[in-house]
């Protein structure tokens, strides 16, 4: 990229080049519906666990053309100022670039959701015990 002066080297705030072919081909990419969000991030919700989620957001959102690495890679510098927890709040940002408002609510819940279950479920399981009746 740096040989030919026709082709500019853009370069978001991690150093890493990305060139303009890719930021324009994930910017051509139709956008997912809101149950497609839910989906996937259900998915990657139930089935990832910690620092481990990060790199599976990451590679689910670029297989799908949501968004490109280097998108990511801001979106994780930005939600790094945001208070609560990283995961969700990179997901509610994917959503968010996906379908504003309401596509970042249905990432959220559907990235939270296998938790919120579980612990219902375990929950239930523990208050329904023998050895918990009073």
């Amino acid at each position: 990229m740096a040989g030919n002066p026709g082709t500019p080297n853009l370069e978001m705030t991690s150093g890493v080049p990305v060139a303009p072919a890719e930021l324009g081909a994930v910017a051509d990419m139709p956008a997912p519906s809101l149950l497609r969000l839910f989906q996937t991030f259900f998915k990657v919700g139930s089935t990832a666990f910690g620092m481990a989620t990060l790199q599976s957001v990451r590679a689910v959102t670029v297989k799908l053309g949501w968004m490109s690495r280097a998108e990511i890679d801001e979106g994780l510098g930005l939600v790094q100022l945001y208070p609560g927890a990283m995961m969700v709040d990179l997901v509610t940002y994917i959503g968010y670039r996906k379908h504003g408002v309401p596509g970042a609510l249905v990432a959220a819940a559907g990235f939270v959701a296998p938790s919120l279950i579980l612990a219902l479920a375990l929950a239930w399981l523990y208050a329904s015990s023998p050895s918990c009746s009073t």
